[in-house]
């Protein structure tokens, strides 16, 4: 599946973060963001994420080159 094979909500809409998520991405270098795009925006990009996470995951390199 590629991104040409389907229609893509457009994502580019503002989301409000308060200062102490601010402070908690940078400490922690993630953060969860609860509402950020709703449940059918997330299914329209599931078959794409998880493409890419059987093509590009660890299974997808062979043994001898991974580090973890």
């Amino acid at each position: 599946m590629s991104v040409e094979d389907v229609s893509l909500p457009n994502l580019s809409r503002e989301f409000a973060l308060d200062a102490n998520q601010v402070s908690v991405f940078r400490r922690e270098g993630h953060i969860l963001l609860r509402g950020v795009a709703t449940p059918e925006e997330v299914a329209k990009f599931r078959p794409l994420i998880l493409a890419a996470r059987d093509h590009h995951g660890p299974e997808a390199t062979p043994l001898e080159r991974r580090d973890s």
